[in-house]
C-alpha cells in the first residue's frame, strides 16, 4: 500500500507527465496528418478547386469574367495549400488516430491512391458540374414545390 505522500507524489508525476505524453502524441499525430494530406496531394486539389469554383461561377453568371483575377487572387489567398493547411492538418489529426493516419497514407502512397489523389480535383469538378445540371434541370420541381408552401 502507498502512503499518502507516495501517492501524492504519483499523483502529481502523472499529472505532470501525462500532458506532456498528450502533446508529444499530438505532435506526431499533427506530422502524420500532414504526410497524409501531402501525400493525397490536397496542396494541388486545393488550387485545382479555385479554378474550378471560377470556372462555375463564371458559367453561371458570365457578367463576372471581367473579375476573374481578383476573385482568383482572393481565393488564392484564402483557400491555398499555405493559407489552410494547419486547420486541415488539427482536423484530421481530431478526426483520426495516428494508426487510422498511417493506413491512409500507406493507401495515398499505392497505385491505386496516387491515382486517386490525381484525380480526384478533376472528379470533384465534374461531381459539382452534375449536381448543377440536375439541380437546373429540375428547378420548376423546386419553384412548385416552394410556390406550394408559400400556399400553406
Amino acid at each position: 500500500m502507498l502512503s499518502p505522500v507516495r501517492f501524492a507524489l504519483l499523483t502529481l508525476t502523472l499529472l505532470l507527465v501525462a500532458p506532456q505524453v498528450t502533446r508529444a502524441d499530438d505532435a506526431d499525430r499533427l506530422k502524420t496528418a500532414e504526410e497524409l494530406l501531402l501525400s493525397m496531394k490536397v496542396d494541388k486539389q486545393l488550387a485545382e478547386a479555385v479554378d474550378t469554383m471560377l470556372d462555375v461561377q463564371l458559367k453561371q453568371n458570365p457578367a463576372m469574367a471581367k473579375f476573374r483575377a481578383p476573385m482568383k487572387a482572393f481565393l488564392s489567398k484564402h483557400l491555398s495549400w499555405e493559407a489552410i493547411k494547419t486547420d486541415m492538418i488539427k482536423l484530421y489529426a481530431e478526426e483520426f488516430t495516428e494508426k487510422e493516419l498511417n493506413d491512409m497514407k500507406a493507401f495515398y502512397k499505392s497505385p491505386v491512391g496516387l491515382k486517386l489523389a490525381e484525380k480526384q480535383a478533376k472528379l470533384s469538378a465534374k461531381q459539382m458540374e452534375l449536381g448543377m445540371k440536375r439541380v437546373q434541370d429540375n428547378q420548376a420541381e423546386l419553384k412548385k414545390m416552394i410556390e406550394d408552401e408559400l400556399k400553406k
